[in-house]
Formats: structure tokens, C-alpha cells, sequence
């Protein structure tokens, strides 16, 4: 954690300035300035070379993108799902930038199709849609398939409250070993003031959704770097044993519990540790 926090923050620290210099303005429901400080400055750091950008919406982020990394190797694939009379607005807000390709579909097929096609460098990829797990579930794919992706950008990631309860926030950090949020403390004392000017339009409040206060700053951005680990997905086969394992532990802790607090008979303790020991050679034998 700390490591991926270092990175971050050293990168944002160093890219500020100049990121400061192409904000452009604020689009209702986009991702804020603090958090696309990060999407640039990660992939200014690692040396990225193709950015794929899942949910266009509005194109804010998508201009951001392309203005702050104009003039470089850089090329940015950007996707949303339908081609409706939003799109063709952003289409014309966008046309003047070379370094974009603008694409429609589901991510889900066309993410693994672009990093087939593209065989050369790193791959950065910036999910602002689909939203919830769908996101996850495509990047736990595609970093098994492609050892290029070298790292991901999940948006809406703030944490729950009781009244505004957020579940993909638990689904990210059990997910991925290691996950920076931008709701982090010090990062928010040291780049909040890029979104002041969100703010002074009151189109966005911080620690706010709508009239309800919310677990973080804002929406909140999480930054994955997948480790070697998390590039190789399980068969059907290796989950339903690790499935087997995780119950069988939790049988045995409840028996062993009832063991040493002495509330089983001794006809009951000795069934107990057949039933323990029964179980340890079907999870070694998988029998």
C-alpha cells in the first residue's frame, strides 16, 4: 500500500503544474480535477503508451486526457456504449484532437479485441463505465490475458455510509493487493484545491452526493497495480476447492471452539475430531 501511495503521490506532486495548465471546464457527473491529477500523472510515471478509456459520457475526461498528453507517443481509445445525440456532441467537441479514436460498444468485447490488435508498450485503462463490479471483473480478465496492462483506473469508488452504501468499494480492496483511493487523506490536503473552481459553481460539493453526505471527498478514483499474482485466474475447479477449504476451515473452528469450552459429551468430542480429521483428508485427497 504504501509503495502504490508513494507512487502516486510523487507523481501527482511532480506533474501539477502542468496539469493545472490544461483543465478544461467541468462537465456535471465527470470524474473532479483531483482525481484525474492521478489517471494522468500514474501514466506520465510508468511510461505508458496506450490509454483505454471505458465510459465517455460527456468527453471531460477524454479531453483531459488528450490535452495533457498532446504531442507525445501517447494514444488514447476511448469507449461508450451507444452512439446517441450526446455522442454526436462530444464527437464535435473532440475532433480536433489526432491522438483520439473514439469507438462504441460494450468495453467487455471490445477492450480484449484493442489490446489483441495492440502489440506493442504498456496499456493504461480508465473505467468510468460500466459501473459497480463490471468494471473489476473485465480488468481481473484482462490482466490474466494481457501481461501489457500495467495498470487501472476505477472510478466512483467512495466509501459507505449507512444512508449511501457503496459495496464495489469492498469489492475493489478484496480484490487487488494493491489500490490507492484518492479519498486518502494527505492526497486530498495536497490537490483539493483544483477542484475549488468546481466547487464556486455549486454543481459539486466535497463529502456530498445530491443532498446527501457521503463516506468520502467526492466520487473518489482507485488506482490498481495488479501483481503477479493477480494475473492468473483460477479454473472453475481451483475455486470450488478453495471454496471446500475456506467452509471446512470455518467447520473446524466452530467444532474446536465447542471442544475447549467443554460443551460436548465425550461420545460428541470424539465425533468431532472423526468429523476434523474426515474432513482434512477430503480437502488433501480433494475426495
Amino acid at each position: 500500500m504504501n509503495s502504490i501511495k508513494s507512487l502516486v503521490m510523487s507523481s501527482c506532486l511532480r506533474n501539477k503544474d502542468k496539469f493545472s495548465s490544461i483543465i478544461t471546464k467541468y462537465e456535471e457527473h465527470g470524474i473532479l480535477h483531483s482525481e484525474m491529477l492521478a489517471v494522468c500523472s500514474v501514466i506520465q510515471n510508468l511510461d505508458i503508451n496506450l490509454i483505454i478509456e471505458s465510459g465517455r459520457y460527456n468527453g471531460q475526461s477524454t479531453e483531459i486526457l488528450a490535452r495533457f498528453f498532446s504531442g507525445t507517443k501517447i494514444k488514447i481509445v476511448s469507449i461508450e456504449i451507444i452512439k446517441d445525440q450526446n455522442a454526436k456532441y462530444v464527437e464535435e467537441k473532440l475532433k480536433k484532437y489526432s491522438n483520439l479514436i473514439l469507438l462504441y460498444g460494450d468495453s467487455k468485447d471490445l477492450i480484449p479485441k484493442i489490446l489483441t490488435i495492440y502489440q506493442k508498450g504498456k496499456v493504461a485503462i480508465l473505467f468510468d463505465g460500466p459501473k459497480g463490479e463490471a468494471p473489476i471483473k473485465i480488468f481481473k480478465k484482462v490482466i490474466c490475458d494481457f501481461p501489457k496492462v500495467n495498470v487501472g483506473f476505477f472510478h466512483d469508488m467512495r466509501k459507505s455510509t449507512e444512508k449511501m452504501p457503496n459495496p464495489t468499494r469492498k469489492i475493489m480492496k478484496h480484490s487487488f493487493n494493491r489500490v490507492f483511493f484518492t479519498d486518502n487523506n494527505e492526497y486530498i490536503e495536497n490537490f483539493k484545491q483544483l477542484d475549488y473552481p468546481i466547487i464556486k459553481t455549486g454543481i459539486w460539493r466535497p463529502w456530498m452526493k445530491g443532498n446527501n453526505k457521503i463516506g468520502s471527498y467526492g466520487p473518489t478514483l482507485a488506482v490498481v497495480l495488479p501483481v503477479s499474482t493477480e494475473r492468473v485466474m483460477e479454473s472453475e475447479e481451483e475455486k470450488t476447492t478453495t471454496s471446500n477449504l475456506i467452509s471446512f476451515l470455518k467447520n473446524t473452528k466452530n467444532n474446536l471452539k465447542r471442544i475447549f469450552t467443554k460443551k460436548v459429551t465425550n461420545f460428541n468430542l470424539i465425533e468431532n475430531i472423526k468429523y476434523i480429521l474426515r474432513n482434512i483428508k477430503k480437502v488433501i485427497y480433494d475426495k
